[in-house]
């Protein structure tokens, strides 16, 4: 935008003729293009108000936990929060609601984000508030020049992004309940012909993959051949948008080893039910991970992003602010791996790594503390994971945290899979 880069990062509408008096710019507020609007409630006499605001405008939900008392917002985090967002532009409504002391905190609390700051007074304003503008380099302007800077900008809804690239539209809710043997028969019978198509397809798919996958794996040993297989169902759940989609996996897992003369044997209401509780990648939408912009306080999103990412979190106490790299995306360990971060789940680190290095910390020191400054050990970490899968709705760690992921001996025995050679 000419204007803002002509500006020197603030720029004041003066409304002389109060134009904007009935004004409402919804289509301004659309922080996934950097661009935030928070409006100054008339009486405000503390900027922690606003800072309140001002994270509520970004995502932060006051009820959850960690916010602190309600209406009463923390300026570091708000600015980490901006930061992390990439926000370009801040545009404050009515900045002239506020005395002239408050609006000279305001404009240098909110230059510390590096965004452009448009102050829209729905009127005009005083000489006090002119004389406070003045003290830094400000472009003045009128209503009619503020309408004409955002006058290409689009109206109504952003179009829904995010969409699982696997076509869930066409696929079935339930799928029947039936043995291996007469599935992809009941499949054809009970469901619409585009249901039965999709899972048609699914499961020929999945068949070709598991036979494959048992030609190179199975072997005389049926106990080692069963936490294989455990682990590569647990892989499958994850790659499952859906619990339909996992059920027609299984089925045809069971296919696909009968057709080697081998019997597959899976206790399903076992399998179903422990599959519910599990982490599941292929449901961590972009929006299911937007969910995490809810919490006030960054380590929270980034303990549950390092977990998604699958460190331990017996070994995420031991990361550091320098092991986070390429703006959340990857994470490097202190014994020196390389671990790439889910790109919904990346901003949530990115803004713990600001969130230490706004507050002094070396790049030795540890990545993770909480509120009051102290290093976040197993424990707390596990809470925390609780806290999100029961306010949020994230699950990474299924009912329970523990110090390590579940490996494939872990589903066997919850599962009850037996896998045994049919002998002619």
């Amino acid at each position: 935008m000419e204007l803002a880069r002509a500006s020197g990062g603030i720029i004041a509408v003066h409304d002389t003729a109060g134009t904007l008096a009935r004004a409402t710019f919804g289509e301004l507020h659309d922080p996934e293009d950097g661009l935030v609007m928070v409006q100054v409630r008339p009486g405000t006499r503390r900027l922690v108000t606003f800072a309140a605001d001002l994270q509520t405008a970004l995502g932060v939900d006051q009820e959850l936990t960690g916010f602190g008392r309600p209406g009463e917002g923390s300026w570091e985090l708000a600015t980490v929060a901006v930061l992390a967002e990439n926000i370009g532009h801040v545009i404050v409504l009515d900045p002239w609601l506020l005395t002239h002391t408050l609006l000279g905190e305001l404009i240098e609390r909110l230059q510390a984000t590096g965004a452009v700051l448009w102050l829209v007074g729905r009127g005009a304003f005083s000489d006090d508030h002119r004389d406070v503008v003045d003290r830094w380099t400000t472009t003045v302007i009128d209503a009619d020049a503020f309408r004409a800077a955002w006058a290409d900008r689009p109206s109504g809804p952003r179009p829904a992004t995010g969409t699982s690239s696997q076509g869930t539209d066409d696929f079935p809710i339930h799928v029947p309940d039936v043995d291996f043997t007469l599935f992809r028969a009941a499949c054809r019978d009970q469901l619409t012909a585009e249901e039965f198509s999709a899972v048609d397809t699914h499961f020929r798919t999945c068949a070709a993959t598991a036979r494959e996958w048992f030609q190179t794996h199975l072997g005389p040993e049926t106990l080692v051949n069963e936490e294989a297989l455990a682990a590569r169902l647990h892989e499958q759940w994850h790659q499952s948008p859906t619990t339909a989609h996992f059920i027609v996996a299984v089925r045809a897992f069971e296919v696909a080893a009968f057709s080697i003369d081998w019997q597959l044997q899976v206790d399903l209401p076992q399998l179903v039910g422990t599959a519910r509780v599990s982490p599941h990648v292929a449901e961590r939408s972009p929006q299911v991970w937007a969910r995490l912009r809810g919490y006030a306080s960054p380590h929270r999103g980034a303990v549950c992003a390092l977990t998604a990412a699958g460190i331990d979190l017996a070994d995420q106490p031991a990361l550091t602010v320098e092991s986070i790299t390429g703006r959340g995306r990857e994470v490097v360990t202190p014994d020196g791996r390389r671990i790439d971060v889910e790109d919904g789940a990346a901003p949530y680190l990115f803004a713990q790594k600001l969130a230490r290095l706004l507050q002094g910390a070396p790049g030795d020191a540890p990545l993770l503390i909480n509120d009051t400054g102290a290093a976040l050990r197993e424990r707390a970490l596990a809470d925390i994971l609780t806290t999100a899968r029961i306010e949020l709705g994230l699950n990474l760690v299924g009912l329970r945290a523990e110090r390590r992921q579940p490996t494939g001996d872990r589903w066997l025995t919850r599962w009850g899979l037996s896998i045994q050679e049919l002998r002619r």
